[in-house]
């Protein structure tokens, strides 16, 4: 990584998982939750690539379930600070 420091993965909580749409719905309410590729994806990552010095962003619904894929990986996170504090 000679171009930057860090890279951050914008909409982290998808990787544990994310809200599917089909694509024939008139509205995202008919969205469901579903299981993202998780721990098993950064591992395959970081095999291949080695360490990559990564930053999880925390927006979105960031359940017990994030937090803990997040820590496990022992990435540091990131608000976006327009709409993280009311």
């Amino acid at each position: 990584m000679t171009l930057v420091d860090e890279v951050r993965i914008d909409h982290f909580r998808g990787f544990e998982a994310f809200w599917a749409v089909p694509a024939q719905a008139e509205t995202a309410k008919d969205g469901v939750w579903k299981k993202g590729p998780g721990l098993e994806l950064f591992r395959a990552v970081y095999q291949k690539l080695g360490h990559i010095p990564l930053i999880a962003e925390d927006l979105g619904i960031i359940t017990d379930d994030v937090c803990e894929l997040r820590e496990t990986l022992r990435l540091p996170g990131m608000k976006v600070l327009q709409i993280s504090y009311d």
